[in-house]
């Protein structure tokens, strides 16, 4: 069996293919940030006169089509339907995560991306027409599947073509995300009904379908599978593409890939990864979506909060890449480091007064920690399993993300110290973080006893990072 990694190496690791390929990837990701917000808009107060009464008043001509909210009259004792609807597309997530994971292992990333690329196009033109508030919350609750599969396909396939360079992927995938909640912002301001902001989507998510054909198959996956004649030809081709010599076929003792199961992932030595990634993911999450979903609520208006919001997730991305391959930091530290900060940022803001600017500040604070955190999970998460359960570990552990998605909508209506609710758990994880393994230059497992040797060699030196 040929070593993929040695000869990704060869072929250029970070060359033009797959600069072209992180860029083009991000789009999918930027969709995701849009769809994961899109409520945050579409879910605006009924503002007409009259529309807070019991019995609401009803919606003038010129007020129709602006919030899904007045138009379905979710007020007064409807209130909490629109957390109810906000939460769908969470609930949508956690199913999609494991479910695309699982099909992207057995028919490849890009047959699966293709997939739930078609799911999300046909359901948002489903929320578009939707004639009812329930068409819309089940159309929502089909978007996060396929967002889900979306999402953590397009990293999987991202990072299997990085080698050592893997970060890149992960900052890719959040700086995408973070600039479609703020194109977000700029669509939901000059397109003000939300069935236009719907269809505005539609649109966009068209290019997924390129973005997704111009790729190849992972080399990993292909081999992985059993087809290593196409994962040479697809090597090849990437060194072709950047200018290099054709990869040096290194063989290597075939692992027993093929054995690994989901099942694994609830045996030692991986239950123990499995766990404590579960509860990371759970609170970043959760500190993440509650304050991108709350930041109406943080400034004079949504559009400005929204944006502000998304603003500072990029320093944070900055950050991120400048640390996660540094040897004296590393996925260990840094992860624990955003959610140590974050989660007291958020802790102290639920301190603060109301509307005041410290409370901002301080929610602003949590937000670029928990940002950084964020970006090191992909990248860790992957890393910590072996290659044939790589992108199903990372769905199940999403589906923890998603469970936290859910709760974020209803953390902010019941609760009466939200910040605080959303920063305890943070910190919980910063600190169960440090008992797992650092894996910043080390080669992707492709079996449990890879992982197991991997363990028994020593830290790396600078000199050993790529």
């Amino acid at each position: 069996m040929i070593d993929v990694d040695h000869a990704l190496q060869a072929a250029g690791v970070m060359g033009a293919y797959q600069w072209i390929l992180l860029v083009a990837l991000s789009w999918i990701h930027m969709i995701c940030g849009m769809q994961a917000m899109l409520f945050v808009f579409v879910g605006l107060p009924a503002s007409h006169p009259g529309s807070q009464d019991c019995p609401p008043a009803p919606v003038p001509p010129e007020h129709v089509g602006r919030s899904l909210v007045a138009d379905y009259g979710l007020v007064c004792e409807k209130a909490d339907y629109a957390a109810v609807i906000s939460a769908t597309f969470f609930v949508g997530f956690l199913i999609g995560a494991p479910l695309f994971g699982w099909l992207s292992d057995r028919v490849g990333r890009k047959a699966a991306l293709l997939s739930a690329a078609c799911v999300v196009e046909i359901a948002t033109v489903a929320a578009a027409l939707s004639s009812t508030v329930i068409m819309f919350g089940v159309s929502r609750l089909v978007i996060g599947v396929a967002v889900g599969g979306l999402n953590v396909g397009a990293f999987v396939l991202v990072a299997e073509f990085l080698g050592a360079q893997r970060s890149f992927g992960a900052l890719s995938a959040g700086v995408a995300f973070a600039i479609g909640i703020g194109v977000l912002s700029a669509v939901a301001w000059a397109f003000p009904l939300w069935r236009t902001e719907c269809w505005v989507l539609v649109g966009l998510q068209l290019f997924i379908f390129p973005v997704v054909g111009m790729a190849h198959e992972s080399p990993k996956w292909q081999l992985s599978a059993g087809y290593e004649e196409a994962a040479k030809e697809t090597l090849i081709i990437v060194a072709k593409f950047n200018g290099m010599p054709g990869p040096v076929w290194q063989h290597v003792q075939p692992s027993q890939m093929e054995q690994a199961s989901l099942s694994t992932l609830f045996k030692p030595p991986l239950s123990l990864r499995m766990s404590v990634m579960s509860v990371a993911w759970f609170a970043v999450a959760m500190a993440y979506y509650g304050l991108a979903l709350g930041a109406g609520q943080l400034g004079p208006n949504v559009y400005v909060s929204n944006a502000l919001g998304a603003a500072v997730e990029l320093p944070a991305k900055m950050l991120f890449v400048a640390a996660v391959d540094n040897p004296y930091v590393g996925r260990r530290l840094l992860a624990t480091a955003g959610f140590l900060s974050g989660g007291a940022a958020c802790v102290y803001g639920g301190t603060l007064p109301p509307g005041s600017v410290s409370l901002l500040a301080a929610a602003l604070a949590g937000r670029f920690g928990i940002a950084f955190a964020f970006g090191t999970l992909y990248v860790w998460g992957s890393e910590l399993f072996p290659t044939p359960i790589r992108n199903s570990s990372l769905g199940a552990q999403s589906m923890f993300a998603r469970a936290a998605g859910i709760c974020a909508p209803f953390v902010l209506t019941l609760s009466s110290s939200p910040l605080v609710v959303l920063g305890v758990p943070a910190i919980a994880a910063g600190l169960l973080c440090l008992l797992l393994p650092e894996t910043l230059g080390r080669k992707l497992p492709d079996s449990v006893e890879d992982l197991q040797e991997a363990e028994e060699k020593p830290l790396i030196k600078r000199q050993d990072v790529c």
